[in-house]
């Protein structure tokens, strides 16, 4: 479970502590800490629910974006359109197509010749299918 929308999980967690907090109160004091506690406890529900329904939707990478060039092959998959641009631009700096890859659905299964964020120009090495 990774990725930008995986923290649903503690969005999710905040309303509960909030409520038990309000619910460990003294009778006398329900009513100051229900001023701060039920509006926190809405808004991160409402915030799980839509990280939820993110983090569910790209769950299995069908909204990734990939580079790839028409003899090469899948050079790189990333989640957002930026990125993709972004290392096309100024790593890649070669001519290479951009799209969304449930466009083409192709390449799901190939492996990119560039994955690693933290080295972008740094490939993977491919058996040569020339060689027996």
């Amino acid at each position: 479970m990774h990725g930008a929308y995986a923290y649903w999980v503690a969005w999710a967690v905040s309303p509960v502590l909030s409520l038990l907090i309000l619910w460990a109160q003294p009778p006398d004091l329900r009513g100051a800490t229900a001023l701060l506690a039920l509006p926190w406890a809405g808004l991160s529900a409402v915030v799980a629910l839509v990280l939820f329904v993110l983090w569910r939707s790209r769950r299995d990478g069908h909204l990734d974006w990939v580079v790839w060039h028409p003899e090469l092959g899948l050079l790189r998959r990333v989640q957002t359109k930026r990125a993709a641009v972004d290392w096309a631009r100024w790593h890649y700096r070669e001519p290479c197509v951009i799209t969304r890859l449930d466009l083409a659905p192709e390449l799901a299964r190939q492996t990119p010749l560039y994955p690693y964020a933290d080295r972008p120009l740094k490939q993977v090495d491919r058996p040569d299918p020339t060689v027996r």
